[in-house]
């Protein structure tokens, strides 16, 4: 279920693995990870309009511009928690599909085959040029320096 903190009111019930609600231009959204959906939630009523279904396991959303970026996991299928879920959801990868919020349709998707199995969160990182991840404990991470425009990394002397 989803409830307004402030008020103490619950806003919809039966929903099946609420994730991500999130308030965008007044109209509330949310992924049902269990079915893998999209929808939009009346706040008045509580009703539940499914506006994209993504047969995959979904997780994290994020809001940019006239666009939803929606997480995608691949479902642990040894875990008990999931294992129904496995033959339900005929998607199980892990990637991030790229919603047009304002026609409803899937404008593409970023597909991890290796690397990733699991995305909680998403997040964009608006106007930046060059980001960048590491991890402060590795060597690497101070080799590298990083300004708006570039990024320099210092050699190993082996090039």
């Amino acid at each position: 279920m989803l409830i307004d903190i402030e008020s103490n009111k619950i806003i919809a019930d039966g929903l099946s693995m609420p994730h991500s609600p999130r308030l965008i231009n007044g109209k509330l959204y949310c992924l049902l990870s269990a079915t893998g959906s999209l929808v939009e939630i009346n706040l008045n009523s509580g009703e539940v309009i499914d506006l994209v279904q993504f047969n995959g396991f979904v997780r994290g959303m994020a809001h940019y511009k006239d666009y939803l970026f929606v997480g995608l996991s691949g479902l642990r299928e040894n875990s008990s928690t999931f294992k129904e879920l496995v033959s339900n959801l005929k998607n199980n990868r892990a990637g991030i599909a790229i919603v047009h919020l304002p026609t409803g349709s899937v404008q593409g998707e970023i597909i991890y085959n290796t690397s990733v199995d699991e995305i909680y969160d998403v997040k964009i990182l608006a106007d930046q040029l060059r980001p960048n991840i590491m991890n402060p404990d590795t060597e690497e991470s101070k080799t590298g320096i990083t300004i708006p425009q570039t990024s320099f990394w210092a050699r190993d002397g082996t090039t």
